[in-house]
């Protein structure tokens, strides 16, 4: 059962990792069309991508969060076959945002910096996203160890649902990370 759902993500995941990002260039050629004279362009597609970023977090919360209602086996495949649009978001559009912003500072700099200062910027761009992906990680790792011993101290009448409570604990965690990805336009 596992082995199907993990399936289930996966393919979702390459469908919509293989799809979003054409869709959304498909957009942004339409939009550039009509907009030719508009230098704000770069910036608007880069606030597109953060939408679809935002709606992928608001989607996996939702998710997490009718584990409340979901107990059949087919309704839990969806969700992790939902999850799998979240995850192609996740793990493609934070970098892209992070390219063109490194790429619009650069061209605007290469003036003023010499070229081994230009040079290192994105690699310590990159370093600092993935210190905010780990912390997090580590974070979630911890509260989900406690969330686990304390529903094994206090089982009541045999209920232990901490799988559960760690997803639907993840889903408020989840729509803060909407919240920031909202707010950094």
């Amino acid at each position: 059962m596992g082995s199907f759902g993990l399936l289930l993500f996966a393919a979702v995941a390459l469908f919509a990792g293989a799809v979003l990002p054409p869709l959304l260039s498909h957009a942004q050629r339409r939009d550039q069309s009509h907009n030719k004279e508009d230098l704000r362009f770069h910036t608007r597609n880069s606030w597109d991508m953060q939408r679809i970023w935002m709606l992928s977090h608001v989607l996996f919360a939702l998710s997490m969060l009718s584990t409340f209602f979901i107990s059949s086996l087919w309704g839990t495949y969806i969700l992790v076959g939902i999850c799998g649009v979240s995850w192609a978001a996740t793990i493609w559009i934070p970098f892209a945002i992070i390219s063109m912003a490194i790429t619009d500072t650069t061209t605007s700099e290469e003036k003023c910096l010499g070229t081994q200062e230009i040079e290192r910027r994105p690699g310590i761009v990159t370093s600092l996203h993935n210190v905010a992906i780990a912390g997090p990680q580590i974070v979630a790792a911890v509260c989900t160890s406690l969330i686990f011993c304390l529903f094994d101290r206090l089982k009541i009448g045999g209920l232990n649902d901490s799988i559960g409570w760690t997803l639907r604990i993840a889903a408020f965690s989840t729509i803060t990370a909407a919240m920031l990805t909202k707010s950094t336009r």
